[in-house]
């Protein structure tokens, strides 16, 4: 009988410790899923955060581009206002030469020059534009 008791009192300790053992691989089981959604959650935000970055990293490329365009839109202007003041002062040096010429033509169409001293244009020859 003691035996019995014995073996009775070994089988609940077993039946214990199983008992204890299929708690702790249930934690453990628990443990491993709430890791493993702990990992999906993270690369699902990570995912997030590399589309995020090719979005940033296009709006970044097409920003640059713009940005190219504008400095090269903005040295076409620049050398276009360059060029526009070269042209206003030749104008300023011209437009003197033109009114003199004009009065020369008045005057020639009167009468008052000579025809042998015309240029190709009813200008007289002598009156040819300084080099600029």
């Amino acid at each position: 009988m003691e035996d019995r008791n014995q073996l009775a009192v070994k089988v609940a300790q077993q039946d214990a410790a199983l008992t204890r053992m299929s708690a702790e691989m249930e934690d453990r089981q628990r443990q491993a899923a709430d890791a493993q959604a702990a990992v999906e959650t993270v690369n699902h935000l990570l995912s997030e955060e590399r589309a995020a970055h090719l979005r940033s990293s296009l709006q970044l490329d097409q920003l640059r581009s713009e940005l190219t365009a504008k400095r090269q839109v903005e040295q076409a202007l620049e050398e276009a206002r360059r060029e526009n003041a070269r042209l206003r002062g030749r104008l300023e040096v011209l437009e003197p030469f033109a009114a003199t010429l004009a009065a020369s033509a008045h005057r020639e169409a009167g009468g008052k020059v000579k025809p042998g001293k015309q240029g190709s244009l009813g200008l007289p020859a002598t009156a040819a534009p300084p080099d600029s």
